[in-house]
């Protein structure tokens, strides 16, 4: 269950034998209301790169193809740093982070609390926010390719700056910079969902493998509330779905 979860209330909803029915779909909301509340399903959609040439292939061709979009990618895939956050990065911040070897990012955490009030029979759910002071540290070959990147460049710039309003490229825009790149490099096709959100659940993946296949060290690392939002989120139930019909193999005659 969430922190938030209210058992108290619960149990009280469910005592009436009216609202027994509900209690398993309820306790699932719950459970699942990280995913399902957020209204970021695509976002858990996106695809994840789970092979190291792959991701070799995507990072030569950003590089050849693309500086700023390469950036990006790494720090993405580097830190689990969210695209809404990489894209109002200035150089400043690149120099500052350079220096201390990591970076402070704040994320903002949409939740909904089950409050006492009913409604249709069912507990009402309040939306709030609430922030997370993040810190993400700089591995080695990430600090040397930004000191050559920042090189020069005024630190008023953003990263990835544009002619647009806001001053550098949307987090959408981005996203579409992605998926152009993974289509012709032939690593997605047109139906897989390709967003800013893959180079951060490539980090998570590849922290899962590279750590034992531990699922709350990453649930850590990316501040969810419960394992299975983590799990969902890189990719993990689509590949245990994939072994599971390679394990019915010496069972098929």
């Amino acid at each position: 269950m969430n922190e938030w979860f209210d058992e108290k209330l619960f149990l009280k909803y469910i005592s009436n034998e009216k609202n027994r029915d509900n209690a398993l779909r309820i306790i699932r909301e719950v459970e699942r209301s990280e995913i399902i509340e957020s209204n970021e399903l695509k976002d858990y959609a996106a695809l994840t790169i789970k092979d190291s040439l792959d991701l070799k292939r995507i990072q030569n061709y950003f590089k050849e193809n693309n500086r700023n979009a390469y950036i990006t990618w790494l720090l993405g895939q580097n830190t689990g740093l969210r695209g809404s956050d990489v894209v109002k990065l200035t150089i400043y911040d690149l120099r500052k982070a350079i220096k201390f070897r990591k970076m402070i990012v704040v994320e903002e955490k949409v939740e909904h609390i089950m409050t006492s009030r009913i409604k249709n029979k069912k507990p009402v759910k309040k939306k709030t926010r609430r922030e997370i002071k993040r810190t993400v540290y700089l591995n080695n070959k990430l600090i040397n390719i930004l000191k050559e990147f920042v090189y020069g460049k005024p630190s008023s710039d953003f990263i990835y700056p544009t002619n647009s309003k806001l001053g550098h490229i949307r987090r959408d825009s981005l996203g579409k910079v992605y998926r152009r790149a993974l289509l012709k490099l032939k690593i997605a096709n047109e139906n897989d969902v390709i967003g800013t959100h893959t180079p951060r659940k490539t980090y998570g993946y590849m922290q899962y493998v590279e750590h034992d296949n531990d699922i709350n060290y990453v649930q850590n690392l990316f501040c969810h509330s419960v394992p299975k939002t983590t799990r969902v989120y890189i990719g993990l139930d689509e590949v245990e779905r994939e072994e599971s019909a390679g394990t019915m193999d010496k069972h098929t005659y």
